[in-house]
């Protein structure tokens, strides 16, 4: 619920994305995704919590005038 998973991700069977968890295009899932978490990589790993993506992605949007 409220997940975002990126284009070309593998989720192997049985692997549950948690609540406004993040994981990365191209990433292969062989593991749950906590909540709140974003995920990336082959295998997936933490790269860093939600609060962190939601803080860096509001900075990129403002320098390029988006927000």
């Amino acid at each position: 619920s409220h997940a975002v998973i990126g284009g070309g991700v593998t989720l192997c069977p049985g692997v549950v994305v948690g609540f406004r968890s993040v994981v990365g295009a191209g990433s292969n899932v062989t593991k749950d995704v906590p909540d709140e978490e974003v995920w990336c990589g082959n295998p997936a790993r933490l790269h860093m919590n939600r609060d962190e993506y939601d803080r860096r992605q509001q900075e990129l949007e403002e320098r390029l005038g988006c927000a």
